[in-house]
């Protein structure tokens, strides 16, 4: 699975949250069932046409 993380949240997951690009994607790997959709504006997931679920693209906050 491609997993696409920008340079801009790869530095915020690090400094905030001390995650890597590794820790993301055993998450992804580790899910079992269905995949949570928040339908909420400020926070709405996107289903991208390959099947990863990801969060708007706008400006990093």
């Amino acid at each position: 699975m491609a997993i696409v993380i920008s340079s801009q949240i790869a530095a915020k997951l690090s400094s905030k949250h001390g995650i890597v690009e590794a820790d993301v994607k055993q998450c992804f790997e580790n899910r079992t069932g269905h995949l949570l959709l928040d339908s909420r504006e400020e926070h709405r997931s996107i289903l991208r046409p390959c099947g990863l679920l990801l969060p708007p693209i706008g400006p990093a906050s």
